[in-house]
């Protein structure tokens, strides 16, 4: 059994955002973090994943330095093409995923 002298830091969202964008007004903060006061095992859970994942696609918040916007909608393919589920919803986006069993609303 190991025994941690620190125990594991798990960031909110707000600071994983203010690591990724340089613009943001915490980025020197969490930098600080980051290569300073971080302990040796710093988590990245699936909530704060998938709302950086959202986050760094908005074009309001991220300006020029948006990321692909597709990418929910590329899960969901995959998701349901894998399982062989049909997805339903409003967005035309999917059209472009073939396979997918798709019911358009």
């Amino acid at each position: 059994m190991t025994s941690r002298t620190d125990p594991a830091d798990l960031p909110d969202l707000n600071v994983w955002l203010a690591l990724a964008a340089t613009d943001h007004p915490h980025h020197r903060q969490a930098l600080h973090y980051w290569e300073q006061q971080a302990s040796p095992e710093v988590l990245f859970c699936t909530v704060t994943a998938l709302g950086l994942i959202r986050l760094v696609s908005q074009p309001k918040l991220m300006g020029a330095a948006v990321l692909a916007r597709l990418h929910t909608d590329a899960y969901l393919a995959a998701l349901a093409i894998a399982n062989g589920w049909r997805l339903v919803g409003f967005d035309r986006d999917f059209e472009r995923f073939q396979g997918l069993h798709w019911l358009p609303l």
